[in-house]
């Protein structure tokens, strides 16, 4: 209870996310029709780039894989879409081999080009078979709305895991594990309309990763950058005996083949792990630009998985969550981590801060939750690929405008037009009021401005002065798949008892939106109105008082306050949005005082001027 009323005097500002379903008929996007349960499509999204008709614009693409309903013919191919959903363009297939792994990339300095690195079988015969690597570039034309298609680039030859990123300059960096257990790093140059392998570089030595080729699947690669900085992780020993074998990187460019350097920066060797691989297309493996090395591991054989954080200061560990299933990881340029996990039966996305703090659970649409197989995010942007249970593939873009803010900028507030707001003493101390005449003169304005998609009401009795309440006249979801909750009325909701209205009688109304939100808390009452109020500071005394001007506002310091009568004594209080009392002063005599806010910070103020039994109040904006 304590912790409800902190965030209630704080006036907490929440996470409070819109969620956003794209496509041009307002829901989620169907990418492929049923096929094969072993089809599945990756995402990727691009940097800011120039549309056609001159906007700035990010696009994003779909890598799809799909097959015959008989199973005997399989393809992949590029679509690319605008941010709003809409399908711009749709490559020819470029391979015919599902089972292999395939990632997609943006080239960070072209928002109409995305590299594809995929495998497919060199040989069908034998066991475990034998998958060639390759990478392609695929380019959108917006002229005519087709995609261009580079010539295909062969990386590498065996049947083992395989990933790769892109550097700030364009290059490609593709790492394997070797047949030998050394794990290769190729750096690979696209320019001039063809690809140049331009280093090797040798991350592991030979024998440190697994060595037992029939468990080929388990020699798992995962690679992540940010900025020229990488990190590689791979397993290492044997099945029975693993470990992880954990490594970070600067990148220095060649100028030309055979040049430039991939020095390491550190090294770490956790006994008794296994990067968590429970699907050839997560991700295990997030690098912050802070440093931190965040990766999804298990122990022994358990199937069950932490979130292991690595600090690069002192090189300590520490779990942030953990969970059992499937999982997968995406880490953004702000260093906010997105963990897609499963939870009882179904997966849900949550946020964690730069602090490893939880800060929001985010819902996902019912035809993807049991089956996300891909997860990215660039900016305040996630992409989340899955599928239903008859194999239909989708995919749902959430638009997080404030996911760089540890808390967003929006909270829920009350119009109050009708009567005023008044400060009255609490349990804790003074508190605004919003004061109404009747029930239908209620509304409250909810808007959010990242990525959610409801916002839950509920609106109870309170005794202030001991801070108890009634159960619950309403409590319930109010606005689904909404990007906003605009001019809410609770008597829409509520359906209170004759009496309702006596000024005796406080209500407390909770807002939340989206599930794991914080909730924000406003107090209103009711009483007897004798005319509408117009001005921004009100009389409540019986007798009318003229108002007492303060100017200027908004103020960047000093605000002054203006009296007409000078004869009685006044006191002035100003509140921060804490409610607590940071100033006081006794006034008699003066027909102008100043009130210097000049050492506070930038925020909203109330000033309350007490004569008598007269009590005034101004909300002043301090810059």
């Amino acid at each position: 209870m304590k912790n409800l009323i902190i965030s209630f005097l704080t006036y907490m500002l929440f996470i409070a996310p819109i969620f956003s379903q794209y496509n041009t008929s307002g829901g989620l996007l169907t990418i492929n029709t049923p096929s094969s349960p072993q089809d599945n499509s990756i995402g990727a999204l691009g940097p800011e780039t120039i549309a056609p008709d001159g906007r700035p614009i990010n696009y994003y693409a779909i890598s799809s894989q799909y097959s015959s309903s008989s199973g005997n013919q399989c393809w992949r191919n590029i679509k690319f879409f605008k941010g709003e959903g809409i399908l711009i363009a749709t490559s020819s297939n470029y391979s015919h081999d599902h089972l292999g792994k395939t990632k997609i990339i943006f080239d960070p300095n072209n928002g109409k080009v995305v590299y594809a690195l995929y495998q497919e079988r060199y040989s069908t015969t034998g066991s475990p078979a034998i998958f060639q690597t390759f990478v392609k570039r695929f380019e959108l034309n917006t002229s005519n709305n087709t995609i261009m298609q580079s010539s295909r680039f062969h990386v590498f030859n065996f049947q083992r895991s395989a990933d790769f990123v892109i550097a700030p300059n364009g290059d490609l960096l593709v790492g394997s594990p070797m047949n030998d257990g050394a794990v290769h790093i190729k750096a690979i140059r696209y320019a001039n309309g063809s690809f140049t392998h331009l280093n090797t570089f040798i991350t592991s030595q030979p024998g440190e990763a697994y060595s037992n080729s029939l468990q080929g699947h388990t020699w798992w690669l995962s690679m992540d950058m940010k900025g020229n900085t990488i990190a590689i992780a791979h397993n290492k020993g044997t099945y029975n005996n693993r470990s992880i074998k954990l490594k970070t990187g600067t990148y220095i460019a060649p100028t030309v083949p055979n040049t430039g350097a991939l020095p390491l920066i550190h090294e770490y060797n956790f006994n008794g792990q296994s990067l968590h691989h429970s699907n050839a297309l997560y991700q295990s493996l997030g690098l912050r630009p802070n440093g931190d090395i965040l990766y999804l591991m298990n122990e022994a054989n358990n199937t069950n998985w932490k979130l292991v954080k690595v600090d690069p200061t002192d090189y300590s560990t520490s779990v942030i969550t953990n969970g059992s299933g499937s999982a997968h990881l995406a880490v953004s340029e702000n260093n906010m981590a997105f963990l897609a996990k499963v939870t009882s039966g179904t997966f849900t996305l949550e946020k964690f801060n730069d602090h490893d703090i939880h800060e929001h659970t985010y819902t996902l649409a019912w035809q993807i939750d049991n089956g996300i197989k891909h997860l990215t995010v660039r900016d305040c942007k996630i992409l989340s690929c899955g599928r239903e249970q008859d194999y239909t593939q989708y995919h749902e873009l959430y638009e997080c405008s404030d996911c760089n803010e540890a808390t967003a900028t929006t909270q829920a507030e009350f119009t109050n037009q009708e009567y005023n707001t008044i400060v009255d003493p609490t349990f804790y101390g003074p508190q605004e009021v919003a004061v109404y005449c009747k029930w239908s003169d209620v509304t409250i304005d909810a808007s959010a401005s990242t990525c959610e998609n409801s916002v839950r009401l509920s609106i109870c009795e309170i005794d202030l002065s001991t801070w108890t309440t009634s159960p619950d006249m309403f409590n319930g979801v109010i606005c689904t798949n909404c990007t906003a909750a605009h001019d809410i009325k609770p008597v829409d909701y509520v359906y209170p008892s004759a009496g309702y209205n006596f000024p005796s009688k406080y209500y407390l109304a909770t807002i939340t939106t989206g599930p794991g939100g914080n909730p924000v808390y406003k107090l209103f009452k009711f009483d007897i109105c004798e005319r509408p109020r117009t001005s921004k500071l009100e009389t409540f005394s019986e007798r009318s008082k003229p108002s007492t001007p303060i100017y200027p506002n908004p103020t960047s310091g000093v605000v002054n306050v203006q009296f007409e009568d000078i004869k009685s004594a006044s006191t002035i209080q100003v509140f921060n949005s804490l409610g607590q009392m940071i100033l006081q002063k006794e006034v008699k005599g003066q027909v102008t005082t100043e009130v210097d806010l000049g050492k506070y910070n930038s925020g909203i103020y109330t000033i309350q001027i007490v004569t008598g039994n007269e009590k005034r109040i101004e909300k002043v904006i301090k810059q």
